[in-house]
């Protein structure tokens, strides 16, 4: 059983991709009750993003 209430919290802990939240039960609660705009900026074109050929 996950530990997270909301969906996207507990498919983020399924698949191993939470390291380390501030305020667990806040953003839990948050994410459950209502939905949240975020942005993750990254640069798919960056060097450390690229395979060595």
């Amino acid at each position: 059983m996950s530990r997270f209430k909301s969906d996207f919290l507990h498919t983020l802990d399924e698949r191993g991709f939470i390291h380390q939240i501030s305020d667990e039960a806040g953003l839990d609660a948050l994410f459950a009750k209502e939905t949240v705009t975020a942005y993750i900026g990254y640069d798919p074109t960056a060097p450390s993003c690229m395979r060595a050929a």
